[in-house]
């Protein structure tokens, strides 16, 4: 009865921390990346296992992470409100255990608050 009662917790604990997670991540983690591609020009492979990029593909390659850098910094800015909060774990001796966490949501004239604590 007490294995299963303490499966029960953990059980709980594990979805609760998943819900702080979920909520504690940026909206910019989830927005969308455009794929470039880079053109590569078939004549200049080769079977050799080194291969050299010319000027064009370099230029190409560094356009492309200066438009990924302003477009990741872009989203920051304008991801709107920030989630803030904390979760925690102590272990102890004699089998003490103990996990809490919190999130504070803004929303728009107030803010949502989560919270939740167990200890054995």
């Amino acid at each position: 009865m007490v294995r299963e009662r303490d499966r029960t917790i953990e059980m709980h604990i594990r979805r609760i921390l998943l819900l702080v997670t979920a909520l504690a991540l940026p909206a910019s983690a989830f927005a969308a990346q455009a794929q470039d591609s880079i053109a590569v020009d078939p004549a200049t492979l080769s079977n050799s296992s080194e291969r050299r990029l010319g000027d064009a593909e370099i230029q190409h390659i560094l356009d492309v992470a200066a438009a990924r850098r302003e477009a990741a910094e872009e989203a920051r800015i304008n991801s709107g409100p920030k989630v803030f909060g904390e979760v925690g774990f102590t272990i102890g001796t004699g089998g003490y255990r103990s996990a809490f966490g919190s999130a504070y949501v803004p929303m728009g004239d107030g803010f949502a608050s989560f919270s939740f604590g167990t200890e054995r």
